[in-house]
C-alpha cells in the first residue's frame, strides 16, 4: 500500500506551455468562427416573420407575455376550471373567469397527450398561439388553456385561427 496510483502532476507550467492558447502565425485559433448577424437575419428577421404570421399585430403592442399575466399554482387553476364558464375551439379548450383584475392566462395540457416532450411542444405552441392573438382576448379575468391531443398536429396557421375564433367567443360571452 505504500505505492501510489496517481500520478504526480505539479501545479506550475513550464515556461513554453503559459501563452499556449496564442494562435500561431497562421492566426488560427482553432475555435469555432462567430458569424455576425447581416442584414435580413437574426431577431429583426424573426420580427419580421412573425409580423407577418400575426397580421401586423405587433402594431397594437408588444407580443411579450409578462410573468405578472401568467396565472400559477394549483388552486388558481382549479378555481377557474371549478367556478370559470367553458369554451372549445378545435384544439384548444378554455375556461374563463370573470374578475376586475389584468387578465392573467395559465396554459395547460390534457393527460390525454403522452410524453413530457409532446407535452411541452403543446405546451409551447399554444403559449405562442395565445400571444400572437392576446390583444383579442378580454382585458380582464383569469383564463386557462388547455391544450387538446389534436393541437400536437394542428398546423400553424389553423392553430391561431382557433385561437383567434376562441378570443371572439370569449368577447361575446357564449358559453358552450
Amino acid at each position: 500500500m505504500g505505492e501510489r496510483d496517481e500520478a504526480y502532476v505539479p501545479a506550475e507550467q513550464h515556461p513554453q506551455e503559459k501563452d499556449a492558447r496564442i494562435p500561431g502565425e497562421d492566426g488560427d485559433e482553432g475555435g469555432q468562427e462567430r458569424t455576425e448577424a447581416t442584414a435580413g437575419e437574426g431577431a429583426q428577421a424573426i420580427d419580421g416573420e412573425r409580423r407577418a404570421l400575426t397580421g401586423g399585430a405587433c402594431e397594437r403592442g408588444s407580443l411579450r407575455l409578462p410573468k405578472r399575466r401568467v396565472l400559477r399554482g394549483h388552486g388558481a387553476f382549479t378555481e377557474v376550471f371549478s367556478r370559470g364558464i367553458r369554451f372549445r375551439q378545435g384544439a384548444i379548450e378554455a375556461w374563463y373567469l370573470r374578475d376586475e383584475g389584468e387578465l392573467r392566462v395559465g396554459f395547460a395540457v390534457s393527460g390525454k397527450i403522452q410524453g413530457k416532450v409532446v407535452k411541452n411542444r403543446a405546451r409551447r405552441r399554444l403559449r405562442e398561439a395565445f400571444r400572437v392573438k392576446q390583444w383579442e382576448f378580454p382585458k380582464r379575468g383569469r383564463l386557462v388553456l388547455l391544450a387538446m391531443p389534436a393541437l400536437v398536429e394542428e398546423r400553424w396557421e389553423a392553430l391561431v385561427a382557433d385561437m383567434q375564433a376562441l378570443a371572439e367567443g370569449l368577447r361575446e360571452g357564449q358559453a358552450e
